[in-house]
């Protein structure tokens, strides 16, 4: 007979609002597990505009391989140089893979073909989502660079013009393809993230700012060892201020110190496309990133991201709690969490029992037996024969 008193104090206890347990993070796990997806209206959509880019950037390959070839004595630089020979020997052994543009191109048209079996297949998602950054980072650097030299030739008007110049007077819209070949670039990537990518996805699987150097640091020095060896092939450089650079005399120096100069505004167009697709998905912290969450009595306490969306962040706390829905404003960086560590009580950290230990509730006289231990949950068999799941501090033990 005295049991059921006691259970009845026990459920009214669990009705606690502080005492969540039906936000077990057990229930949106087994959702994001589901085997088979629900086709929706958006999928179609997004599966057809990725194919409708990926058709974009072929053609823009198509085009950088079918430009009008070089002509020898057809244009010449400041100094006299027949620019026309000089690209013909250029490309003697690379071709056109010497060029910064054909080899983005070609990275584009690979990325774009991940999204077509990510969005179709849903096989490799991670990966497609996880390139975007880096993918339209290249693309923007690229074209800013084809830009500035555009404009550069619209304003002074210098020799090297009399390439498109000589072209145009053979009746080739060649001014109008380069244009056609090159906005592509930004366009494709832009649109891709912003209507084929998924923004939960994006956050989920946005690299880190170590990896995303890496790569503009990594592709840099790339370029510059593929530049240089085909300079010991051809003694042509692809621009023509890798000459100046020559004409310092500091050697190889001074190459290896150009491209890694060139790797800082690279990583940094990287970085801030990394940024910005945190943003596109309502996030400024990506999956993993520890930070400190404001909890309901008002103090921070430690953890990190374990997923992100438009809906809030889900944040693991360290000492074994999962809260979803944190909203922006009550997450920050550990760095400035840090900098508040003397007015912020630290959350104590407490070590879960082993099933078979015997606690006793918080609230309550009731004792029983840890029967499971897991995801921040702990069951525990009473001794009226009922089991319940706790969170660590709702027991003594």
């Amino acid at each position: 007979e005295d049991a059921r008193p006691r259970r009845a104090a026990a459920k009214s206890r669990a009705k606690s609002p502080a005492k969540p347990r039906a936000k077990s993070p057990a229930k949106p796990q087994k959702a994001a597990k589901r085997p088979t997806k629900q086709s929706t209206p958006a999928e179609p959509a997004r599966a057809a505009l990725s194919c409708a880019l990926f058709a974009v950037m072929a053609y823009a390959n198509y085009m950088q391989h079918h430009l009008p070839q070089p002509v020898p004595r057809a244009w010449y630089d400041e100094t006299g140089r027949d620019m026309g020979q000089h690209e013909i020997e250029l490309r003697a052994h690379l071709g056109v893979w010497v060029y910064l543009t054909a080899q983005i191109l070609l990275v584009l048209l690979v990325y774009h073909t991940l999204s077509i079996v990510a969005a179709t297949t849903g096989k490799y998602e991670a990966q497609a989502h996880a390139a975007a950054p880096a993918c339209l980072g290249l693309g923007l650097v690229v074209y800013g660079l084809f830009f500035f030299f555009y404009l550069l030739m619209r304003c002074c008007n210098p020799t090297w013009r009399d390439q498109w110049t000589y072209h145009e007077s053979l009746g080739v819209p060649y001014e109008r393809w380069m244009h056609l070949m090159h906005t592509p670039l930004w366009l494709c990537p832009l649109l891709d993230v912003l209507f084929v990518k998924k923004r939960d996805v994006l956050v989920r699987h946005v690299p880190s700012p170590g990896p995303v150097l890496a790569t503009a640091g990594i592709y840099t020095g790339f370029y510059g060892a593929l530049t240089s060896l085909n300079f010991a092939w051809t003694n042509a450089y692809v621009y023509p201020w890798l000459y100046d650079i020559d004409a310092l005399g500091y050697g190889a120096f001074g190459h290896v110190a150009y491209y890694a100069a060139l790797w800082v505004p690279v990583g940094g167009v990287l970085l801030a496309c990394r940024r910005w697709v945190l943003r596109r998905g309502n996030a400024e912290f990506a999956v993993g990133a520890a930070v400190e969450a404001r909890w309901e009595d008002g103090l921070w306490y430690p953890g990190r991201v374990s997923a992100g969306g438009p809906g809030g962040y889900e944040i693991a706390f360290d000492d074994g709690h999962t809260e979803a829905g944190v909203r922006r404003q009550h997450v920050r960086t550990a760095k400035k969490a840090a900098k508040k560590a003397a007015a912020t009580p630290a959350r104590a950290k407490k070590e879960l029992p082993a099933v078979g230990d015997r606690v006793a509730l918080a609230l309550d006289d009731e004792d029983g037996i840890v029967t499971k231990v897991g995801g921040g949950w702990i069951s525990v068999k009473l001794d009226d024969g009922t089991v319940e799941k706790f969170r660590s501090t709702e027991l003594r033990y």
